[in-house]
């Protein structure tokens, strides 16, 4: 599974973030200065691998006894595993 979400830096999200609209502060200023985040915008990806496998072994065996007496055995052994990997990334980055 895949997904993506961003917000780009004229947005109102951002500008709560970065603490004042887009625009309205000089790379000079106190408040560009102290913004946890100047410029840009934020970039939100998720990634998910997965992976299911399985196996299974089997054997059969009959057998008479004495022309009476039957056997008869399937043993067999079920493998299996799913796994998978979830790679959240946040991104917070300048243009």
């Amino acid at each position: 599974m895949r997904g993506q979400t961003w917000a780009s830096e004229r947005t109102a999200y951002i500008a709560n973030i970065r603490g004042y609209d887009y625009d309205t502060a000089l790379p000079t200023s106190w408040l560009y200065k102290s913004s946890k985040l100047p410029q840009g915008g934020e970039l939100n990806e998720e990634n998910t691998n997965k992976i299911n496998w399985n196996l299974r072994n089997s054997i059969q065996y009959d057998h008479v006894f004495n022309k009476v007496h039957a056997l008869t055995m399937h043993p067999s052994a079920p493998v299996g595993d799913t796994s998978g990997t979830c790679h959240p990334l946040i991104v917070l980055h300048s243009l």
